[in-house]
C-alpha cells in the first residue's frame, strides 16, 4: 500500500473512530440524563399520589365504612384529582420493593412507543397495597431516534471531508516524497546533475539535504573516475605514440645499415640516431620507473639545508645552461627543511630545464628560496614563452607536451612535470603555476621549515 494511501486511511480512521465514539457517548448521556430526570418526577408524583390516596381514603372511611378496603381505594380513584393520571391499584403483589420502576414497550403500532410504569407501596388501616403509574416517554424515544439520525448523516458528512482531506493531506506530506523518488530515478538513469528540489525545515527536508550531498559526492566521484579513465586512455595513447616515433626512426635507420653499404659518413649519422633515439627510449622508461615507483613509495624525510640542495642542483644544471647560453641566478636563503634530499633535487632539476627549454639564448633564469608565513617557498622564474593558460591544467599529466615538436627535439617526452608534481605531493605540497605568454613562467612550491 502506498504511504499516500495509508495517511488518507489513517485520517479517515481517526475521524471515524473519534466522531462514532464520541458522537454515541454524547447522545446517550443526553438521552439517559432525560430520562433519569422524567424517572425521578414520575416516582415523586407517584409517592404524591400514595400519600393523597391513603388520606383521601381515611376520609371517606369515617362517613362510609369503619375500615379503609380495595374497594374503597378503587372508588376514591375515580374521582378528583386522580381522574387526570393513568392509575392502577394492586393488592397482594408487587415486587417487594417500597417503589419499583420499568420502561415498557409498547406493541407496534406502525412507530416505537415506551411507557414509563412506575409502581410504589403505601399502607392504609395496615393493609399494604401498591399503585401503579404510567407515564408516556415515547418522545424521548424518538428525540433520541432524531438525534441519531442526525448523528449519522454528520457522521456520513465529516467520514467524506475526512476522505477528501486525507486526500489533500497526503498528496502535501508525500510530495517531498515524490521529489526525491524521482530524483533518485534520474540518477538511476545515469543523470547526476539532478537534485531534489525539497525546501522543508523537518526530517523530509533534512534527508532532502543529506540526499543532494551525498549526490554531489557521487557525481565528483564519478567525475573523478571518468577523469581517471580518460587520464588512463590519454596516457596510453600518448605512451604508444611517444614509442612509435623513435622505434620508426630505429628501425628505418638500421634497415639501410643493414640492406645497403654506405658511406662511412652517412653511416656514422644514422648510427648517431639510432644511439639517441635509443638514449631518448631508455630516459623515457627511467621516467616511468621512477614515476611509478613514487605511486607507493614514502619519502624518508630529513633535515636539508636550502642553499645546499640549490647548489647542489645548480652544478647539476652548469653544463645545460652554458649550452643553451642561458645565466643561472640564485638567490636562497639557508633555512633548513624537512624532505628527501634526492627527490627534491629531482623536483629542481625539472623546473629548471623546463625553464631552460622554454628561455632564449642569453636571457637568465632565477632559482629563488625564501621564508614566508606558511613555510619555506621555492620559487623557479624564467623569461621565456610561459604557458597558455589552457595549458596549465594538464602541463603535469604524463606524456602531455605543450610545444611537442619542440620538446621531443630536445629529448624531452613530457614526463618531468608529471615527476615533479607527484614529488611535491609526496612532501606535502603542490606545484603552483603563474605564466604569461611571452612573458615567462614562475613555478612554487613551499616545504615545511625546522629550527637550525
Amino acid at each position: 500500500m502506498k504511504l499516500s494511501a495509508k495517511i488518507t486511511l489513517s485520517v479517515v480512521l481517526i475521524v471515524s473512530l473519534t466522531l462514532s465514539i464520541s458522537g454515541y457517548a454524547i447522545i446517550s448521556s443526553v438521552f439517559h440524563a432525560q430520562l433519569k430526570h422524567q424517572i425521578t418526577a414520575a416516582v415523586e408524583e407517584n409517592q404524591l399520589l400514595c400519600s393523597v390516596l391513603g388520606t383521601m381514603a381515611v376520609e371517606r372511611r369515617t362517613s362510609t365504612a369503619a375500615q379503609v378496603t380495595a374497594d374503597t381505594l378503587q372508588e376514591t380513584l375515580t374521582i378528583s384529582p386522580f381522574r387526570d393520571y393513568r392509575l392502577r391499584l394492586v393488592t397482594g403483589g408487587g415486587s417487594g420493593k417500597n417503589v419499583d420502576y420499568q420502561i415498557v414497550r409498547m406493541p407496534d403500532q406502525g412507530q416505537e412507543d415506551y411507557e414509563l410504569v412506575v409502581t410504589c407501596g403505601f399502607s392504609v388501616d395496615q393493609g399494604k397495597y401498591f399503585l401503579e403509574s404510567r407515564r408516556d416517554v415515547s418522545d424521548l424515544y424518538r428525540l433520541r431516534a432524531q438525534y441519531l439520525l442526525t448523528y449519522k448523516v454528520v457522521y456520513l458528512i465529516a467520514v467524506a471531508v475526512s476522505l477528501a482531506a486525507g486526500f489533500a493531506l497526503s498528496a502535501v506530506l508525500t510530495a517531498p516524497i515524490r521529489n526525491l523518488s524521482r530524483s533518485t530515478r534520474q540518477i538511476a538513469g545515469g543523470n547526476y546533475s539532478v537534485r531534489a528540489n525539497v525546501h522543508t525545515n523537518d526530517e523530509i527536508g533534512i534527508l532532502a539535504s543529506q540526499f543532494n550531498r551525498m549526490t554531489e559526492e557521487l557525481e565528483r566521484h564519478i567525475a573523478s573516475l571518468e577523469l581517471a579513465t580518460q587520464q588512463q586512455k590519454d596516457f596510453t595513447a600518448s605512451f604508444a605514440h611517444e614509442l612509435k616515433t623513435p622505434l620508426t626512426s630505429i628501425i628505418g635507420y638500421a634497415d639501410t645499415l643493414r640492406s645497403r653499404k654506405l658511406p662511412e659518413e652517412q653511416q656514422f649519422e644514422a648510427a648517431s640516431f639510432i644511439f639517441s633515439e635509443g638514449r631518448r627510449l631508455e630516459t623515457m622508461s627511467h621516467s616511468l620507473l621512477r614515476l611509478f615507483s613514487l605511486e607507493n613509495e614514502q619519502p624518508q624525510m630529513q633535515r636539508l639545508s636550502t642553499l645546499a640542495l640549490a647548489k647542489s642542483v645548480e652544478e647539476s644544471m652548469a653544463y645545460p645552461m652554458k649550452q643553451r647560453q642561458l645565466v643561472l641566478e640564485l638567490r636562497v636563503e639557508d633555512r633548513m627543511v624537512m624532505g628527501e634530499r634526492s627527490l627534491l633535487e629531482i623536483l629542481l632539476y625539472n623546473l629548471l630545464d623546463n625553464a631552460r627549454k622554454a628561455s632564449q639564448p642569453g636571457s637568465k633564469i632565477t632559482l629563488l628560496g625564501v621564508r614566508t608565513a606558511e613555510g619555506f617557498c621555492f620559487a623557479v622564474k624564467d623569461r621565456g614563452r610561459g604557458i597558455p593558460p589552457e595549458a596549465i591544467k594538464r602541463i603535469t599529466e604524463p606524456f602531455y607536451m605543450v610545444d611537442k615538436s619542440r620538446s621531443r627535439a630536445e629529448g624531452g617526452a613530457g614526463l618531468g612535470l608529471a615527476l615533479s608534481q607527484r614529488i611535491a605531493q609526496l612532501h606535502g605540497t603542490q606545484l603552483h603555476y603563474e605564466s604569461k605568454l611571452g612573458r615567462g613562467t614562475v613555478v612554487t612550491f613551499r616545504l615545511r621549515e625546522v629550527a637550525k
